[in-house]
């Protein structure tokens, strides 16, 4: 019988996990309960559970201090999360990749038991593979070359793992080695591992090529190949060798593939390095293209500038939780991506991650739970097609979206209201009535009169008033130059900044920094 533990700092929430767990007592029984992480380390360690469910938000101990601890020092421990954060949702796949399986509450009795279940199902599993080591030389190396790939796979994401040693005998070519390869290949449907190996066997490969299917991704396998030579022209020989071989054999199967090659290294703990070079590598590849081989070259990459017209309203639009206008956005992102047929697809990612680096600031006027995952770099960078990129930012900005809506500065119903806010926050832009106009779904003449009607000004006076007021505030505060404060406030012409600014003040900015 496996024994768990829950960990949460709600009495209700442990009670309620209880009984919904009642109808598996068969096979599994609760041996404690903590209500912050530094008391779970101390029941881990008396009652050695087999699975701890873990709330996120504890005091003393948070869950997201527990979790590398328990990672490090019991590793063999099932953990199961429970968070009430849905934002977090773009991040289950990657958690699953350590063997953390991430529930979201509200959770039903169903989904809690699913989930334990699961973790159970591994338990059983990894019994059985100690029973195999146990039981013959044969099941023993068998056991070793299961250990061996899984290791192999952890050390090409990143992940952590015990040891760097081959194990098996079948794979000790590996240590063997003068230099390693990697080629990462990504598909259009899912890869038939099996398929594969038995190429490398069949072409004789089989001693110095291995395939290494993606621990969640049916779509990208790797090929690590050990090669017998210092020589890298002879050892891209082999690799386009290998590709040319498995592009044949994937196109009968109505499988198209783009493949990625690393530099060479010279050891298994250089993996995740030769992963990131395999990814840049891909990254390079045109949206207008029909090669199949990337090799990786060192050096800096300077990306192409996307000339997105919409990013400032782009951004409008999220803040105001207009999900729906966000999605019809990415859209013309993705369009206006197409029609630059220079660019590459690492071109359009570094756009994007730039868009999402300029969202946070927004997200964290309302709540600091919002900051960059690394998780989320992770699944980017093993994304490779433009339509895939598109469609997982419209998932992670849809998410963004939600938690404003309703619930954010211009959640009012006034629209010349919501036009004197956006000012206040985006006077530094290029503002005119055609733009804000176009934002609330006005025509430019009628908004210009409704404005003047509600503020008693006209639309340029008005900015150009918030736009004075705040370089006053800097020339009182600081000692920065003078075309730095007009550039700041949103004039790229300083002479036009003072004759703005006298016209207001009836003197010169240098007049009323010395004043002030």
């Amino acid at each position: 019988m496996f024994r768990y533990i829950i960990v949460d700092d709600e009495s209700v929430i442990r009670s309620g996990i209880k009984k919904m767990l009642e109808p598996l007592s068969g096979k599994l029984s609760c041996c404690g309960e903590a209500a912050n992480g530094r008391d779970a380390v101390s029941l881990i360690e008396s009652s050695m559970p087999d699975i701890a469910i873990i709330d996120m938000q504890m005091p003393i101990m948070s869950g997201s201090q527990l979790l590398p601890y328990l990672t490090a020092h019991y590793p063999d421990l099932q953990l199961i999360v429970i968070s009430g954060y849905k934002d977090f949702d773009y991040i289950k796949t990657a958690m699953s990749a350590n063997a953390i399986d991430y529930v979201l509450k509200p959770f039903s009795r169903k989904q809690m038991q699913e989930t334990v279940q699961k973790a159970m199902e591994r338990l059983n599993s990894a019994a059985t593979i100690n029973m195999q080591i146990s039981s013959s030389e044969k099941a023993k190396e068998q056991a070793y070359y299961e250990y061996d790939l899984q290791m192999l796979r952890n050390l090409v994401l990143g992940n952590p793992v015990d040891s760097v040693e081959v194990t098996s005998s079948q794979l000790g070519f590996l240590n063997a080695q003068e230099g390693l390869f990697l080629i990462t290949f990504n598909a259009t449907n899912p890869l038939d591992g099996a398929a594969v190996q038995a190429y490398l066997d069949d072409s004789g490969f089989h001693e110095i090529a291995l395939y290494l299917a993606h621990l969640n991704n049916l779509y990208q396998g790797f090929v690590l190949l050990s090669v017998p030579g210092p020589s890298i022209p002879r050892s891209r020989e082999l690799c386009c060798q290998i590709m040319q071989g498995l592009s044949a054999l994937l196109n009968d199967n109505k499988v198209y593939v783009r493949f990625g090659i690393s530099g060479m290294h010279s050891c298994l703990d250089q993996l995740s390095a030769a992963y990131d070079e395999t990814c840049t590598a891909l990254n390079t590849q045109p949206l207008y293209d029909s090669q199949q081989y990337y090799f990786f070259y060192t050096g800096e990459k300077d990306f192409q500038e996307i000339a997105w017209e919409k990013k400032d309203e782009f951004l409008f639009r999220l803040e105001s939780g207009m999900s729906v206008q966000v999605r019809e956005l990415l859209y013309d992102l993705s369009r206006c991506c197409l029609s630059a047929q220079s660019l590459t697809l690492g071109d359009v990612k570094y756009y994007l991650y730039s868009l999402t680096n300029q969202c946070w600031p927004i997200m964290n006027y309302y709540s600091k739970q919002f900051k960059p995952s690394i998780s989320m770099q992770n699944i980017v960078k093993s994304i490779f097609s433009l339509d895939e990129l598109i469609e997982y930012y419209q998932n992670f900005f849809a998410n963004l979206t939600t938690a404003l809506n309703n619930n954010n500065v211009y959640a009012v119903d006034d629209v010349i209201e919501k036009a004197r806010i956006y000012i206040e926050r985006n006077y530094q832009k290029n503002l005119t009535t055609e733009l804000m106009s176009c934002y609330f779904y006005l025509n430019p003449d009628y908004f210009s009169h409704l404005f003047r009607k509600r503020t008693g000004q006209k639309f340029v006076d008005y900015v150009n008033s918030v736009r004075i007021e705040k370089s006053k505030e800097m020339l009182s505060a600081t000692d920065r130059k003078m075309y730095q404060i007009a550039k700041s406030v949103g004039y790229d012409n300083v002479k036009y900044f003072f004759r703005v600014f006298k016209k207001k003040e009836g003197m010169t900015p240098e007049q009323y920094r010395l004043r002030s």
